[in-house]
């Protein structure tokens, strides 16, 4: 999908922004607003950093600059899982209406065969994660 929208990113920027393009450049910007380092006076006054705090002036003997995240780690990771729907949006967004009725299409048929996936997973008690619970459907499944 990245591939088809990066193929047509002139496309992509000649087109006027609509709402739901504005709803994804704030979440975009989101991210990157929890990912930005603060001074430790700013940092510090947040909630929740107490322990945050109290292992900065133990082992550094001062406080750092940190992200707001507590957690940049899972931040990104967050932001990583983003990226397939980012895709999907973008390649929809440049194409024409022969691919965005294709692509529909081929969300709605991946859906399905998840949903059926989900169900046989359920039903047939094989593992296929090593903390499978095989009363609900888990991974890519769900």
């Amino acid at each position: 999908m990245l591939v088809c929208a990066i193929g047509s990113v002139h496309k992509f920027t000649l087109r006027k922004l609509h709402g739901i393009d504005w709803v994804l450049i704030a979440l975009l910007a989101l991210f990157a607003l929890h990912l930005l380092p603060l001074p430790p006076a700013l940092w510090a006054m947040l909630p929740g950093r107490e322990l945050a705090i109290e292992v900065d002036r133990t082992v550094f003997g001062a406080l750092q600059w940190r992200s707001i995240s507590l957690d940049p780690n899972a931040t990104l990771s967050a932001l990583a899982m983003l990226v397939p729907a980012l895709g999907v949006y973008a390649a929809v967004r440049t194409g024409d209406d022969m691919r965005q009725g294709a692509l529909l299409r081929a969300v709605v048929i991946a859906g399905a065969a998840g949903l059926v996936l989900g169900f046989v997973q359920m039903a047939v008690p094989v593992q296929i994660y090593d903390a499978a619970d095989h009363a609900f459907p888990i991974g890519f499944f769900t």
